[in-house]
């Protein structure tokens, strides 16, 4: 987009930040909308405008578009906070009007740019619900309506990475468009249509043929496919323009930027930096799509990590600190991929067969990955085994090693294989440690740092990769595995596919019958806003209610379970037991019979939920007894988690967790280690074990 020697962005630049759209306005519309979410215990008076914020992100967006590409995935920290603002906008409008759905679809394309593609994605699905059923009453499906509604779904299609569905509706574009425009024809002639209308036509069959160039990128891997679908898509979007026609131009507009966008990131594209790039590569692409986990854009955090020399040629053994879910787990399969693919003729004529190491702190974690890795390694030829426990080595593992290509396994483990079979230091190519914060000062930290050094003496070929969210010193651990890089070893990523926000509760004012309790968030300028009545809490004979942290964190979960899973973080397995029971309470003095899906709820979606309870239910009566209190814990979606509890159980409630069957674990931190779970909302209900033994 041009930006007439600096005039739109500073247009766009002033109304995000002092205009109609400034972030204490943009704090107002977040407040107001997460107030409705969680059903907050009263209501506040808010001062912004839907019209004046409306017209100030627009000028904002457009500010943002006139950025290069590459400058805007640089820096996507604006294109976030306009994402969210469009989204909650979006949510100040009543279901099935225009003016949301087109909110809804910007806020999409902004989160798409920025690189948060499950936040395109859920608003993508949210406006093509929303569009089909207006689509689909009464006396709108005339033909005016059919090309502008097909656009609105290749759109949502495209946002959600749905790759068949945006082929089925290109190849539908190709086929329909003849006969709409043959109704049109007649319409012109009759004023059930004009002119204006063939125009749409034109840039229906425009993006329909775009989506069939992007679905050709995606399987197969043509580049030319992607920049035909940009030109196409620009076409579109200049026709429309000069014929102004605004809603369905800012449509196509919006999926320009984002075509555009994924296909400048497709893996096709930035994989073939590796120097082993070939044959497995593509075979590994094409069985994701084939798997049903299809990755059509490589991350921000996943484009530094190559831009640190992930896949480059020397393979410098290095560190990587990135945030939880952030991509780590194809990070280390590109890392395996380019350390077990031969390089030369002589990598081809080695008699022994490469072998990747994946270091993990615990069992659970190595199971999880395991089947995680397995997923897509075993569909291009390499073999994932895992090994774990004993003190002793025993000969049925020396089998497994043979036929292996991939080890999961924990370091105590990986020492004990390394000093009962010294010819297994021959085939180590690579060495992924993860949770690589655990190198530290503690008796299993200095035993780790033992065995890394001795594979680097050893085996000086072998690659060593440490993967950590929190790694303080990563610098010096850098340097420390590969002193020749300089440093240049390094990536410390910070961008996350998840928005973390934190939020301080506080009870306001003095300590009476009630007393409001408010929520506080950001801690910067642009960030600030807080909720201002979100407990009230009552007197009960002598003591206000609720009081303790177990009950306060009890009463914020009910709230937040309507934004999805919540996890109660506490600091003693007392602690975490005691926020479940009060939970549980809770709930019976509010007359509810469980957490979310409410008793009237009879979707699909609430009985899969609720036969997933039954199905935990029976799993831990087998464990535990029908009469223990986790069971009736679990027929209201709550739960608890800690060390003590017997590992079997504890993976079927964080299997329940994951599946949706428990909206609520109050969990220690033995839940916390290299776990995928779904957590919407954490909250903290404590930071002490004991009077002088802080978390």
């Amino acid at each position: 987009m041009r930006d007439y020697n600096g005039v739109v962005s500073n247009i766009g630049k002033q109304a995000f930040t002092s205009g109609e759209a400034a972030p204490r306005l943009r704090a107002q519309l977040r407040a107001d909308v997460l107030s409705d979410q969680i059903s907050t215990e009263g209501t506040a008076t808010f001062t912004y405008d839907l019209d004046g914020m409306r017209r100030g992100l627009t000028l904002a967006r457009l500010g943002q578009l006139t950025r290069a590409p590459r400058e805007r995935r640089s820096d996507p920290r604006p294109l976030t906070e306009i994402a969210e603002a469009y989204a909650d906008l979006a949510d100040r409008y009543p279901q099935g009007e225009p003016t949301r759905n087109e909110l809804l679809a910007i806020a999409a394309t902004m989160w798409s740019l920025a690189g948060y593609q499950a936040n395109a994605s859920t608003l993508a699905r949210s406006f093509r619900q929303e569009a089909d059923r207006f689509f689909n009453r009464d006396g709108v499906q005339q033909a005016a309506a059919r090309a502008p509604h097909r656009i609105t779904q290749l759109t949502s299609a495209v946002l959600q990475r749905d790759i068949d569905q945006a082929a089925l509706l290109g190849a539908l574009a190709e086929h329909e468009v003849p006969e709409i425009g043959s109704l049109l024809l007649d319409g012109i002639q009759n004023g059930t249509a004009d002119h204006a209308d063939l125009t749409v036509l034109a840039a229906y069959g425009l993006a329909g043929r775009a989506a069939r160039s992007l679905a050709s990128l995606w399987r197969l891997g043509n580049r030319t496919s992607g920049r035909a679908a940009v030109t196409d898509l620009h076409t579109a979007a200049s026709q429309l323009l000069n014929a102004s026609i605004a809603d369905t131009w800012t449509l196509i507009d919006c999926l320009a930027h984002a075509v555009e966008d994924i296909t400048a990131t497709a893996p096709w594209r930035l994989l073939r930096r590796s120097t082993t790039w070939g044959p497995a590569w593509r075979r590994y692409l094409k069985a994701l799509i084939t798997n049903g986990h299809p990755m059509t854009q490589v991350w921000p955090s996943q484009r530094a990590a190559l831009n640190a020399g992930l896949l480059d040629q020397t393979a410098h053994s290095m560190a990587v600190t990135m945030p939880t879910s952030a991509g780590k787990t194809h990070i280390a399969e590109w890392a395996i991929l380019h350390a077990l693919t031969p390089q030369s003729d002589q990598d081809r004529r080695r008699s022994t067969r490469a072998l990747a190491v994946y270091v993990v702190p615990t069992r659970a974690l190595a199971a999880q990955v395991e089947r995680h890795l397995a997923e897509n390694l075993e569909l291009v030829g390499l073999r994932v085994s895992s090994l774990f426990g004993g003190a002793e080595h025993v000969s049925y593992e020396t089998e497994i090693l043979d036929f292996t290509d991939v080890l999961v396994l924990t370091s105590e483990k990986l020492d004990l294989l390394l000093r009962n079979l010294p010819e297994l230091a021959i085939r180590l190519r690579l060495v992924l440690v993860d949770e690589g914060h655990a190198l530290d000062v503690s008796d299993r930290g200095l035993r780790l740092e033992m065995l890394l050094t001795r594979i680097r003496r050893s085996t000086p070929e072998a690659r060593i990769v440490l993967l950590s969210a929190v790694l303080p010193n990563g610098q010096d651990i850098a340097r420390w595995l590969d002193p020749s890089a300089d440093g240049a070893n390094q990536a410390t990523i910070d961008w996350s596919p998840s928005q973390l926000r934190l939020g301080v509760f506080s009870w306001r004012g003095p300590a009476l019958d009630g007393q409001r309790g408010a929520i506080e968030y950001g801690s910067t300028v642009t960030e600030e806003f807080f909720l201002p009545r979100v407990l009230t809490r009552r007197k009960r004979r002598t003591n206000l209610f609720p009081d303790s942290p177990k009950d306060v964190a009890a009463a914020l979960a009910m709230h937040f379970d309507r934004l999805g899973p919540v996890l109660i973080a506490a600091p003693t397995k007392v602690t975490a037991r005691a926020a479940a029971n009060a939970l549980q309470i809770a709930l019976q003095r509010s007359g509810a019979t469980a957490l979310y899906p409410p008793a009237d709820d009879h979707s699909e979606e609430a009985a899969r939920i609720r036969q997933l309870r039954e199905d935990a239910q029976q799993e831990l009566s087998d464990h535990v007894g029908a009469d223990h209190e986790l069971v009736s814990l679990v027929q209201l979606g709550v739960a608890y988690h800690h060390a003590e509890i017997p590992q079997a159980v504890r993976h079927c409630l964080e299997r329940a967790y994951r599946d949706g069957a428990i909206r609520v674990l109050c969990a220690t931190s033995t839940l916390s280690q290299g776990m995928n779970l779904p957590t919407k909302t954490v909250i903290v209900s404590g930071t002490h074990r004991g009077r002088n033994d802080q978390v």
